[in-house]
């Protein structure tokens, strides 16, 4: 399947000179939403990233600085809004992350604020803890054109599971946390009629398979919708993925009826955004 990519409202044409001093966006480009996440998560199972919306006449508008976690079940700000006590979350660090994504709106830039080596910065009232790296995230966001498509319905946290069970009684599952139409945190599990996850299996050979689906789960986060598209073999095996055994074609199915389809339509029970449209 070659699926069709979906822009965000409107075609981004030059992102690589955005806030460069002299852009000139097209007149009916009214807002753009920018994303970025760190390459990989942290020793506590988080991934942070960074979501904002500028004007046509290159102001910020709004700045999200967040985190998601490794199981792609919610994020650092959303658990600590709902005080949520299954994870271990700072509330202060949380609102630190507030007020400086306030602060750089005021300013209308993230430069000009300096960090010590611990990452920290004076510069902020109400802010002692590291934050330089969603500083250096945001420049990274604004300088580059590799978000400036959408895949996915934008709904942060997200799951799918399949239809019906396979023949060894087991139903495949996802979990995917969604920023900016981008795919950020994916788990790929099973679930059987007693509601226990394979995963969770001492069973050599489901521990085998839960190790296959981890290498799946990167691929997928590298390749966005492409995963759908890799050349598989007559018996399901890929050679495209390196290190995974198996057949690939269960995942693959599940992950087409989550992407946005170049009619305009998603998987059943899926919203789009109003300010989505094809590409032409």
């Amino acid at each position: 399947m070659k699926s069709r990519i979906l822009s965000i409202g409107i075609i981004l044409v030059v992102l690589t000179s955005l806030f460069s001093g002299c852009n000139n966006f097209p007149e009916y480009i009214a807002s753009v939403k920018l994303s970025k996440s760190a390459a990989s998560f942290d020793a506590n199972g988080w991934k942070p990233f960074v979501y904002l919306t500028t004007s046509r006449d290159n102001r910020l508008q709004s700045i999200r600085f967040d985190e998601v976690n490794i199981d792609a079940t919610t994020s650092y700000i959303e658990a600590a809004n709902a005080n949520k006590t299954d994870y271990k979350i700072d509330k202060d660090f949380a609102n630190q992350l507030k007020l400086c994504a306030q602060a750089i709106i005021e300013k209308q830039s993230a430069d000009g604020f300096t960090f010590d080596q611990n990452g920290v910065t004076t510069q902020i009232k109400g802010v002692n803890k590291p934050v330089k790296e969603y500083f250096d995230l945001l420049k990274g966001a604004l300088a580059s054109a590799n978000n400036s498509f959408a895949t996915f319905t934008d709904s942060g946290a997200q799951s799918i599971i399949a239809n019906s069970f396979d023949k060894d009684g087991w139903k495949l599952k996802m979990d995917y946390y969604v920023v900016n139409f981008i795919a950020i945190a994916v788990v790929f599990d099973a679930v059987n009629a007693a509601g226990e996850f394979r995963s969770q299996s001492k069973l050599p050979a489901d521990m085998l398979w839960t190790k296959n689906l981890k290498i799946a789960q990167q691929y997928f986060i590298e390749k966005q919708d492409r995963f759908v598209n890799i050349p598989i073999n007559a018996d399901g095996t890929t050679n495209a993925i390196p290190g995974y055994k198996g057949d690939i074609r269960p995942l693959v199915d599940l992950v087409k009826t989550i992407i946005i389809t170049a009619d305009n339509t998603a998987a059943p029970g899926a919203t789009l955004s109003p300010d989505t449209t094809i590409a032409p």
